[in-house]
């Protein structure tokens, strides 16, 4: 069962990062600030609407982000969903039982609150990331 994760936000690729933000504030929403995160060699910004789900857009921050080839592959637009998880350990042995593919050993990722992440495929499904919020 994978019941024990929680809706975290939609991760958005995109080659303009100030064009997709200014997009989504006409749709309502408020950006955070930019951050880069080293492990993914990408750029992010948090985007929020009360009672919206948040939005994650991802650009590359060089010639080898895995950000990238979905770039190239599929064009700007969605490409992930995130959940949380209150134990990435746990989370990880679940996918597995459901056939995902673990993609990365967990890092911290510093746009998440230096939270570890990891990110999982299955054909059927497409590609999920995970963070490790722990229950308070």
């Amino acid at each position: 069962m994978l019941d024990f994760l929680k809706f975290h936000h939609i991760g958005f690729a995109t080659d303009n990062l100030d064009e997709a933000k200014s997009f989504f504030v006409k749709l309502g929403y408020t950006p955070g600030e930019d951050t880069f995160v080293p492990s993914q060699k990408v750029t992010v910004c948090f985007l929020n609407k009360g009672g919206q789900p948040q939005i994650e857009l991802i650009t590359s921050a060089g010639t080898d982000s895995p950000v990238d080839t979905i770039l190239r592959k599929a064009g700007p637009g969605p490409y992930h969903l995130c959940f949380s998880a209150p134990d990435i350990n746990a989370a990880i042995k679940s996918l597995k039982n459901e056939k995902f593919i673990i993609l990365n050993k967990p890092v911290l990722s510093n746009a998440i609150d230096d939270n570890n992440i990891i990110f999982a495929y299955k054909k059927s499904y497409g590609l999920i990331e995970i963070v490790e919020i722990k229950d308070k």
